[in-house]
């Protein structure tokens, strides 16, 4: 059975939806990202936003990394057509998820645009890596406007949150020769 290990991360990332920033989710690869921000959108639709009110776009299809930096004008198309009004008329809160940003350094000055000019409406997350270039686009083009969160692999608390277990129970566990990693994450 595949379970998912609660991350302490999830609840900044779900409280920041409601400041008037940009939140922006940075870690390593595999580090759940792209899950947390699903499980964000399940969590929007389950407390009765209408999936029309949420975009969701990954940049790790070319597609859409070519059309940010050679047709803008495509990406805003998109936003409209889903939301089902225009930019300029937006009304309601809409939501806009964009993954693996990095791959699309084209994206800053248009994401810098929405949140300028829709910020009343729009609520913008983004997740990339934690490379030094994502950095220095948020700092650079996106100052001001962000609050950054940081996801690191799984830590131990929330490995012993998760379990159930007392702390020493868990140190008592991995002494023990025949314990693996992977026999501390089953249930």
């Amino acid at each position: 059975m595949n379970r998912l290990i609660p991350r302490a991360a999830y609840s900044l990332l779900k409280n920041s939806l409601a400041e008037p920033y940009i939140s922006v989710l940075l870690g390593p690869r595999q580090t759940g990202k792209t899950t947390l921000v699903r499980m964000l959108i399940d969590d929007l639709i389950a407390h009765g936003l209408e999936d029309r009110n949420i975009v969701s776009i990954t940049f790790d299809d070319p597609e859409w990394r070519t059309a940010v930096a050679k047709h803008p004008d495509k990406f805003r198309r998109h936003l409209e057509q889903s939301y089902g009004q225009t930019l300029d008329t937006l009304s309601g809160k809409k939501y806009l998820f964009l993954d693996e940003v990095q791959k699309a350094p084209a994206l800053f000055d248009i994401i810098k645009m929405l949140f300028d000019q829709h910020k009343a409406h729009l609520t913008i997350c983004l997740t990339g890596s934690s490379s030094l270039q994502l950095y220095q686009k948020t700092a650079e083009t996106l100052s001001g406007r962000v609050r950054t969160y940081y996801l690191s692999g799984l830590t131990w608390g929330e490995i012993v949150a998760a379990r159930g277990v007392a702390a020493p129970e868990i140190i008592s566990r991995l002494l023990h020769p025949d314990t693996s990693f992977t026999d501390l994450l089953q249930a």
